[in-house]
């Protein structure tokens, strides 16, 4: 394919819309004119392969052409990979292997919602998104733990990074119980209850297990039209009193989250004394949500799981 060529058929699928709002929101940013931008953001295409969100995220507009060639763009890297996987050897990506990295992709995708929020809640607080254990706990064994962290303000990651390990053995920081989670089938499942400290966890290198802690709850996407959009969100909660959690929107793009659009709800969960649970919502933000239902999975400290239904 020749360079024209290749440029013409990034032109024809070329999001002008979000290039446009992209220059604007950059016109703000640097002072510069959204004439301006839009010149140097094609000429940055031609000479650099950088698309809008290349030239966006390495801030282009600041670079002379020295700086600017030494930016790895989504062009340059993708000439990268050509270069360095030969098609004659693809056939060695067996369907096993292809199958287990869908079935990753697929799970990173249900917990976008997750990790947006605790990302936009990083930002807010000033706070690590990804911490590691003895920010939880103080014992020795948490300040010598270095392969496992947690994800977010909820979620314990202990990865298994042996060939061929069926499990691993797993520090639990704190004193009280974690809610063991399995992502099984495209969705969350196989909820056990575990007590804090050594705790011996049975799943390979093709298997996805994290940890939620106590009275805390992760937002996962419910995925439709194969795997595009998310129609509604299931919020998985481990309660054994009174358990908090978020879930939170924006455009995605633009700083205008700072000027109230954005929507976000915080969960509250009471575990009653009956053995019923009472789900409270507080609202925040300027911004019709996208996600209208929010279908509950709440695993009380005996592993008993309970299901409602949330709707705005």
């Amino acid at each position: 394919m020749s360079r024209l060529t290749y440029m013409v058929k990034r032109a024809l699928k070329m999001d002008w819309k979000r290039m446009w709002q992209t220059a604007g929101m950059l016109t703000e940013k640097s002072g510069k004119s959204r004439a301006w931008l839009l010149a140097d953001m094609a000429k940055c295409a031609a000479k650099y392969n950088a698309g809008y969100v290349d030239y966006k995220i390495a801030q282009m507009y600041r670079l002379n052409d020295a700086q600017r060639r030494t930016v790895i763009t989504r062009g340059i890297s993708n000439n990268i990979v050509r270069r360095m996987n030969d098609k004659a050897y693809w056939f060695n990506f067996d369907d096993k292997t292809t199958a287990r990295m869908r079935h990753f992709i697929r799970m990173r995708y249900k917990l976008l919602p997750y990790m947006y929020t605790e990302f936009v809640h990083a930002v807010k607080t000033l706070t690590p998104l990804c911490t590691p254990t003895a920010f939880y706990d103080k014992s020795c064994q948490s300040l010598e733990c270095q392969d496992e962290f947690f994800l977010g303000r909820s979620v314990l990651v202990a990865p298994v990074y042996q060939p061929n390990a069926q499990g691993r053995n797993v520090f639990l920081a704190g004193n009280r119980p974690y809610l063991y989670v399995k992502y099984c089938n495209n969705g969350l499942e196989n909820f056990n209850v575990v007590q804090a400290g050594n705790f011996y966890a049975e799943y390979s290198t093709d298997e996805v297990a994290f940890f939620i802690k106590e009275n805390c709850g992760i937002v996962a996407g419910v995925l439709e039209d194969a795997g595009k959009t998310f129609n509604s969100v299931e919020i998985i909660a481990f309660v054994s009193g009174v358990a908090t959690t978020s879930y939170y929107e924006d455009d995605g793009e633009t700083n205008n989250y700072l000027s109230d659009d954005f929507f976000q709800i915080d969960f509250t969960i009471k575990k009653e004394n009956s053995g019923t649970f009472n789900i409270q919502a507080n609202t925040q933000g300027n911004r019709t949500p996208e996600i209208k239902n929010f279908n509950f999975v709440i695993v009380d400290e005996n592993a008993k799981v309970t299901r409602q239904t949330f709707s705005l």
